[in-house]
């Protein structure tokens, strides 16, 4: 609520009308100026003040004049237990509280009809509040409505998602990810169709063999040895004639036109 009222518009907005005295009855002390003010301001803003500050000071002072009541013994004034205040002032006007149900209503309402419309956040809590004075429903405090405003949004923003992948089609779609996965070649292949898609393999050193990158792992794991500059990561290579007898005298002649797999 706005702080500064001119003297007019106090008189306007915060004057007690009959109905109004009739609602304050015999309630005095703090109860008395804090119940009108309370009065007054869920007409004006049709919700009810979470703090004794939200009252503008010209009000407090224009109210405790017309129920004869030092402004200063609004302080005294338990707005946090004041529930049964709360639940007359409703009724009196017309409001009930909110429900669970309410809230799931209140949430597809804005994301259907705020949300795509209105991108500013505090014009979408404006239009959010309107409409629950318009079904003439008390609104949740603050962190509620927040909560409320932020599952709009993401319901709005997957179904506008949802619609715009659905026009693109599946070809459109494709290409969008592509752009999404530029200079990735990991993320470029999820985007590729199955029937693109090849096994990477790697050539054999010293022979037209071609075998799976993890082809050496597994031999390296089975011959328990492992490459010096890299200790767990096996090789393999391809061992022909002398050098291969060389390389491992103990295990006998190798037959040298015919290579082999030695484990170096």
């Amino acid at each position: 609520m706005r702080q500064e009222w001119t003297p007019e518009d106090a008189v306007a907005c915060w004057t007690l009308v009959d109905a109004d005295w009739e609602l304050v009855a015999n309630k005095s002390g703090p109860t008395r100026p804090g119940f009108c003010l309370l009065l007054k301001f869920f007409e004006v803003e049709a919700r009810s003040p979470e703090f004794v500050e939200e009252f503008p000071q010209p009000a407090v002072e224009y109210v405790a004049g017309l129920v004869k009541v030092p402004a200063a013994e609004l302080g005294k004034y338990d707005l946090a237990g004041a529930k049964r205040h709360r639940k007359q002032i409703r009724e009196a006007l017309g409001f009930r509280p909110a429900t669970l149900a309410d809230e799931e209503a209140l949430t597809g309402w804005p994301a259907a009809e705020v949300c795509p419309v209105e991108p500013v956040e505090n014009r979408q809590r404006d239009a959010l509040l309107v409409e629950y004075r318009a079904r003439k429903i008390e609104p949740p405090g603050r962190t509620r409505i927040e909560k409320i405003l932020v599952a709009a949004r993401g319901r709005w923003e997957s179904a506008f998602c949802a619609r715009v992948i659905e026009r693109l089609g599946e070809a459109g779609t494709v290409r969008l990810l592509s752009l999404a996965v530029e200079d990735n070649e990991t993320g470029a292949a999820m985007t590729m169709p199955t029937a693109e898609k090849k096994p990477v393999t790697t050539a054999m050193p010293n022979s037209g063999m071609v075998s799976p990158p993890w082809a050496s792992f597994g031999k390296g794991l089975a011959s328990g040895r492992s490459d010096d500059a890299h200790p767990g990561r096996a090789t393999v290579g391809v061992v022909q004639g002398a050098d291969a007898g060389a390389a491992e005298p103990e295990r006998g002649v190798v037959s040298e036109d015919r290579p082999r797999l030695a484990v170096t």
